[in-house]
């Protein structure tokens, strides 16, 4: 096995491990999960320095430029958050090329997501599925990530439950990406002659980036021009209640970003930690001006980017994007389309865990023989 090869299977099998087992919020223990993301990122930081010093892992400019940029936004900001973009060195070294993950060990994932499930029902009051992390957006995007980790393995029966079973967490994001699923996996194929769909090739990740921007930022303009409905929504009616505080309240997190740099220019190359961003904008006035009686980070991975690593989030989002397109196909493009309504939404994917499973994916589902690269001009990035 090359080193690449045995450095990615590494990679992965971590990353699966902090993502479905490793105990997060546990008993409700939300502070935990900062525990899970620095231990996570310790094992990867550690695992990259043992390939670069051993085993002779090449080292290129770009790596000593976003070393360079840990250090110093960690010196000026003090915050760990920093160490999070060891992502950012170890996407370049993934060669995943045909890498299987063990049946023993997605059994084990999957008694995790039993065992998680009874424990958040009882202690959070959850619904009866969920996984090492307590909040219903979270669960929905691992497990919609499960699943296509198991179809990949041909537990295809398995993968249907963990589908299904995540309509129980009742969260919109959830039923928009199983909506894709379904048609791209079950109902397109029948109309297809049991071919999968393939979507416009000129979609790639940049451009559907920009797409997504302006549509976020047009359903701001649109919620806080609505009359927002002041009622608690449960159960499935959540799904399809759309003009609530919940909605109102997330799309206005994302204009706060932009409304802190043209504030503090100055905080720009380096970006500010949470408490720092979060202090500013509670006295700021701002929240009043939106009627907004609570402080929420952004909820869209592009302004949340952008608060927490300023104007070099700029190239986080480019350097993204060369992985994701080298892997990308007109059909398996149906996978970023499902990773993008948890980015615009939510605010997670395209990091950490969540772009290195992505990564795989897309590997696992890309063919060099019949497939052609969505934008191969990127090959020699």
């Amino acid at each position: 096995m090359k080193i690449k090869e045995r450095f990615s299977k590494q990679v992965l099998y971590i990353t699966l491990f902090f993502s479905f087992v490793f105990p997060i919020t546990v008993f409700a223990e939300k502070d935990f999960f900062l525990v899970n993301k620095m231990v996570y990122n310790a094992l990867l930081m550690g695992l990259y320095g043992v390939y670069v010093l051993r085993l002779r892992l090449k080292i290129t400019p770009i790596d000593i430029m976003i070393v360079m940029f840990m250090i110093l936004r960690l010196v000026f900001t003090k915050d760990l958050e920093s160490l999070g973009l060891v992502y950012l060195l170890i996407i370049r070294h993934l060669e995943f090329n045909g890498a299987r993950v063990s049946r023993k060990y997605l059994v084990l994932i999957l008694l995790s997501i039993l065992f998680y499930s009874v424990v958040h029902h009882r202690t959070l009051g959850l619904s009866m599925i969920s996984s090492s992390i307590g909040e219903r957006n979270e669960v929905g995007f691992y497990l919609v990530v499960l699943y296509f980790v198991l179809r990949i393995h041909g537990m295809k029966t398995a993968a249907v439950i963990i589908l299904l079973s995540g309509l129980l967490t009742y969260s919109r994001n959830y039923f928009v990406s199983f909506c894709l699923v379904f048609f791209a996996d079950y109902l397109g194929p029948l109309w297809r002659r049991r071919q999968k769909p393939k979507f416009p090739k000129f979609l790639n990740f940049r451009r559907i980036s920009i797409g997504s921007i302006v549509f976020v930022l047009l359903l701001f303009v649109y919620f806080n021009n609505a009359s927002v409905e002041y009622v608690a929504s449960t159960g499935f009616e959540r799904l399809f209640r759309l003009k609530d505080t919940s909605n109102y309240h997330r799309f206005v997190a994302n204009i706060y970003p932009l409304y802190y740099y043209v504030q503090n220019p100055s905080k720009l190359p380096f970006g500010v930690d949470y408490s720092t961003y979060r202090d500013f904008i509670a006295t700021s006035g701002i929240t009043a001006r939106f009627r907004v009686g609570k402080i929420n980070a952004p909820h869209n991975y592009f302004f949340k980017t952008l608060y927490k690593y300023g104007g070099f989030s700029i190239f986080i989002f480019y350097y993204v994007g060369v992985f994701i397109n080298r892997r990308l196909t007109r059909s398996n493009l149906y996978v970023l389309l499902v990773y993008f309504t948890y980015a615009m939404f939510l605010g997670t994917g395209f990091y950490e865990n969540g772009l290195i499973l992505l990564l795989f994916i897309l590997s696992s589902m890309y063919s060099k023989k019949t497939d052609v690269p969505l934008d191969s001009s990127l090959d020699k990035t």
